[in-house]
């Protein structure tokens, strides 16, 4: 009897082990099924799971798997969609890009944008001040630099062939850092209280450096894979060096300050290409529009 009973239970054994199987599924929810890889197909993979007597095939979506390990040892993984690179092989990935409004002030900005994985990318800057329309005797003439990571906007309810129609199109989050100097000159006046009249008695010259960090929110289309037309807006902090110069008035013989003499206050403050409220309440605005050409 016990002889019988020790021959079944091999059998049985036996039988369990020609039906263990020998791929092994590891999903992204950390569950891990003992299965025989059926079928692996577009967008899903068929598999026969463990002890499966009615000989059923099952079917997950590729998007739920971490990856598959073959009994001889091969590893499949599976790209998404959305964030597959090779996806994307056609597209151009690199951006330079001209704001529009720069030149309405006496500034030029010049942008360069590189795509980095689907749905990010980085931005450099330069605002070179005192180009372009010049107001007021005296302009400003510096540059400030800037650089930022974008994140593209992901769509809220995904399908299996989602992907974006471009890696630089569509709606952006950027977080942006701006930082630089200029140099100018303004009159120093001297007051005459008798004829109620300023005369020009010197020109000084004076430095002001500049710190911004914003927020920028926009879009942006792509144009047959080669153009690009920006739009977005910006909110964050930013600050200015004070400068404060002395006035002389000759009939008191005491100097006095000439606040005016900070270039953000005495100049338009669209020259720089963002306005700060003060250096007491430093909130900063922007407003952008670029054209873009897409190289390799």
């Amino acid at each position: 009897m016990k002889q019988i009973f020790t021959l079944l239970t091999c059998l049985l054994f036996s039988s369990l082990m020609a039906q263990t199987p020998s791929d092994t599924i590891y999903k992204k929810n950390k569950e891990v099924v003992l299965a025989k890889i059926v079928e692996i197909g577009i967008d899903e993979v068929k598999y026969s799971p463990q002890f499966n007597p009615n000989n059923l095939v099952l079917v997950i979506d590729k998007t739920e798997i971490e990856r598959i390990v073959f009994a001889n040892g091969m590893v499949q993984t599976f790209a998404d969609p959305m964030k597959d690179k090779i996806v994307y092989a056609d597209n151009r990935t690199q951006n330079l890009k001209f704001n529009y409004l720069s030149p309405t002030g006496d500034r030029i900005q010049l942008n360069y944008e590189k795509s980095i994985a689907p749905g990010m990318s980085y931005e450099v800057g330069l605002n070179a001040i005192g180009v372009g329309k010049r107001f007021g005797k005296y302009t400003p003439v510096g540059a400030l630099v800037n650089a930022g990571i974008r994140f593209y906007r992901m769509p809220e309810m995904k399908s299996r062939s989602d992907r974006y129609s471009h890696l630089l199109n569509g709606s952006f989050f950027q977080p942006t850092i701006a930082f630089g100097t200029t140099f100018y000159q303004h009159d120093v006046l001297q007051y005459d209280y008798n004829t109620y009249q300023s005369t020009v008695v010197d020109v000084k010259s004076k430095q002001q450096n500049f710190l911004t960090v914003m927020m920028q929110f926009g879009k942006q289309f792509v144009f047959a894979n080669r153009f690009s037309f920006e739009t977005s807006a910006g909110v964050g902090y930013g600050t200015y060096t004070g400068q404060i110069t002395d006035r002389y008035n000759y009939l008191y013989n005491s100097f006095y300050n000439d606040y005016r003499a900070d270039a953000y206050g005495y100049y338009p403050n669209n020259r720089y290409g963002f306005a700060i409220l003060s250096r007491e309440v430093p909130l900063c605005f922007n407003l952008q529009l670029k054209l873009g050409y897409l190289i390799k």
